[in-house]
């Protein structure tokens, strides 16, 4: 069952249909926001798909798509983007599918040909931000991609990225938990069983 995750100043606001009750009380958009802004995590279970649409409804929806890429080898694919540890992503251009953004963006930003594992994404993540004047939420789907080999890398230095690296699982997950909110939480999902 996909989650809808939504980070707002480093703190998470997540629906999920099938997420276990702790406390329950009715739902009030301000509210959960003003408790994101003290510094909590939010998690709301949502049977439909109204609550979901409500609260789309106060932001201007940007679409983007990026890329979990790993080689046969089980290495996998970052990029370091002005100092952060980042995973390749980027926006969806018109008449563009999420998938077909998401290749575009990891051969664009790393110089690397990747297939899709499959056609679902593992995850979307929507960050909230405020741009010129008006409130945005960013879709980010995120796809499982592959490649044969860890092919060799060239970062596309225009969008500010220094670094794209081959690493191990381990070193992604670290470096992933030590990154954004919506990557610590694409880190979990991807390589659970990794210590630090």
């Amino acid at each position: 069952m996909m989650r809808n995750c939504i980070f707002f100043a480093g703190n998470r606001l997540e629906w999920s249909p099938d997420m276990l009750y702790t406390e329950s009380c009715e739902f009030d958009c301000a509210k959960a926001f003003a408790l994101l802004a003290s510094g909590c995590d939010v998690r709301l279970k949502c049977t439909s798909r109204e609550l979901w649409s409500h609260c789309r409804a106060h932001y201007r929806i940007v679409y983007a798509a990026g890329g979990v890429v790993s080689a046969m080898d089980g290495r996998m694919l970052m990029i370091r983007r002005e100092g952060v540890w980042d995973l390749p992503k980027g926006m969806t251009e018109r008449g563009e599918t999420h998938l077909a953004a998401a290749l575009r963006e990891v051969k664009e930003e790393t110089g690397v040909a990747a297939l899709p594992a499959g056609r679902v994404p593992l995850l979307k993540t929507y960050h909230i931000y405020d741009k010129y004047g008006g409130w945005h939420m960013k879709q980010t789907s995120w796809y499982v991609l592959r490649t044969d080999c860890a092919a060799r890398t060239v970062p596309q230095g225009e969008e500010g990225i220094e670094a794209a690296e081959w690493v191990e699982p381990a070193v992604w997950a670290r470096r992933l938990r030590n990154s954004y909110a919506s990557l610590r939480l694409l880190a979990e999902m991807v390589v659970p069983t990794v210590n630090d």
